[in-house]
């Protein structure tokens, strides 16, 4: 059984002295806590940076939640995630909003590379949090280039990269079953799962409760364990695996290979 001490030994960012600077880059309010809940308060220098503001523009979402606008689901999202992040010991100044919209995050990857390797800059972050690159969510896959890229940008201009760590999140299993809380295999990719103990799994809980608008959402995913590995180097220009993606299954906006192209886009405006 391995602690949440001894996994974060193993990934590099608990040490004696200092408190590592960490950057937890999630694309939705509630992901940090759903992949990484158990951690989180382990984590006393860390800044959450949310991409998006967890509001799509179409308003389904929104009227399910009992909200009459897209601008008013997005404030309840805030204050579930502010609350949320206030059981790990955070505060409101400990959480900044990149301001993209939900189930859009793609059709802007370069402009959002640019702005985290600007955060990276400003931090010098021994380590970033983030999503891995799995089909599960277009925004998922879009915060992963991103921050990849980022990173790249920012060891060009500081000579240092911090250490990428990623979250399991979900995918399919090229149909529509939902593989929640588990990473998409990766050749010669280590990872490292925590057993959550009593006290982790009470405080995970009570965050993943204050998700009130996102209830429905959260019964797929686990409160006893997670599982992180260093980020993979990834082909962006491949989908992340074969047959359907599993949000393809859903109108969120863009198709696998629409995706594909507007991140072969990006690259090279990146690379200019």
């Amino acid at each position: 059984m391995n602690s949440t001490i001894d996994i974060l030994s193993s990934l590099g960012i608990k040490r004696s002295g200092a408190d590592p600077v960490v950057l937890v880059i999630a694309a939705h309010p509630d992901d940090e806590v759903i992949g990484a809940g158990g951690v989180l308060r382990y984590l006393k220098k860390a800044h959450f940076y949310h991409v998006t503001d967890g509001s799509p523009r179409k308003c389904m979402d929104a009227m399910n939640a009992g909200c009459t606008s897209r601008e008013a689901y997005a404030r309840v999202r805030r204050e579930e995630l502010l609350l949320a992040l206030k059981h790990a010991g955070f505060g409101p100044e400990d959480c900044s909003r990149i301001g993209m919209i939900d189930q859009e995050v793609s059709f802007n990857m370069a402009g959002l590379a640019w702005r985290i390797a600007d955060i990276i800059e400003e931090w010098r972050p021994d380590a970033v949090f983030t999503h891995p690159f799995e089909g599960g969510h277009p925004d998922h896959d879009a915060t992963a280039f991103a921050v990849s890229k980022a990173c790249a940008l920012a060891k060009k201009k500081t000579g240092s990269v911090p250490k990428i760590i990623e979250f399991a999140s979900y995918h399919g299993n090229g149909g529509i079953e939902l593989v929640a809380g588990e990473f998409l295999p990766f050749p010669r990719s280590k990872t490292w799962k925590v057993i959550l103990n009593d006290i982790e799994c009470d405080l995970k809980q009570g965050m993943m409760d204050c998700f009130k608008s996102q209830r429905q959402t959260l019964e797929d995913f686990s409160v006893k364990e997670e599982i992180y590995r260093f980020a993979p180097k990834y082909d962006f220009s491949k989908a992340p695996h074969e047959g359907v993606l599993y949000y393809e299954f859903f109108d969120w906006g863009i198709s696998g290979r629409k995706w594909i192209e507007l991140a072969n886009e990006a690259s090279g405006l990146l690379e200019k």
